[in-house]
């Protein structure tokens, strides 16, 4: 896989990034496992006294929330050091970002390449003033640019690169919209890589990557739909 756009959007993207400090609801997605690693903690607390909050990384769902505190702006994700000596560190940061703001945010674990720091991590404010529902967020990860349309919605995405769709108004009998996603060939048409159909519905958000397969090279696009966790009926 061709990481080099993925470097750039990520260092572009937390550059951005504003520090914020305080309370935050945090879930996870992660888009390929490095090193077996599913889990993250995490840390809290002052360097060489933290804890760590467990998060699971799924690959094809969103994590359950939970609960961190956040300090100078920063996250940072580790693994328990397995039989760390007495006055050794009990853990071994995987990955830190800059956090963006927002009660609520995404963490979204890439490979980085880098086998001390294996994976790199977008973070996003997952809030509803950021994420509309109804919006679609679409993730460029290929080499190069790409196309995105969902109904009449479309926008022209650069490697590397993101953008944000809005709830389609077109859409057939059963309130369906097209989803079609381009990559640019050689000749520079663009070619049709996938195409579906999804429910246009203000009550659902979607999130979509597009990259090349690790293993096959063939361009692929993942696409999650879900109505957020905090929209769903509480039990009583």
């Amino acid at each position: 896989m061709n990481l080099r756009p993925l470097a750039v959007f990520l260092c572009m993207t937390l550059a951005a990034f504003a520090q914020n400090d305080g309370k935050v609801s945090l879930r996870t997605l992660c888009f390929q496992h490095v090193d077996d690693i599913r889990e993250v903690q995490v840390l809290q607390g002052p360097e060489g006294k933290e804890s760590g909050v467990p998060v699971k990384l799924f690959t094809s769902a969103f994590s359950d929330a939970v609960e961190i505190s956040v300090k100078d702006g920063i996250l940072r994700f580790a693994v328990p050091v397995e039989d760390a000596e007495a006055g050794k560190p009990a853990f071994r940061v995987v990955a830190e970002a800059k956090s963006p703001g927002g009660e609520r945010q995404l963490a979204i674990f890439f490979p980085s390449g880098d086998k001390d720091m294996p994976y790199r991590v977008s973070l996003m404010d997952e809030s509803e003033s950021s994420f509309p529902m109804g919006s679609t967020r679409i993730y460029n990860l290929t080499p190069t640019d790409a196309r995105f349309t969902i109904g009449e919605r479309a926008a022209e995405i650069a490697s590397g690169k993101m953008a944000v769709l809005d709830l389609p108004e077109k859409v057939n009998a059963l309130n369906q919209a097209t989803v079609r996603f381009y990559l640019k060939n050689r000749d520079g048409e663009w070619e049709v890589i996938s195409s579906t159909v999804w429910q246009a519905t203000d009550g659902m958000r979607g999130l979509a990557l597009a990259f090349l397969h690790p293993t096959t090279k063939t361009p692929t696009v993942n696409c999650l739909q879900e109505t957020p966790p905090w929209r769903l009926p509480k039990l009583e």
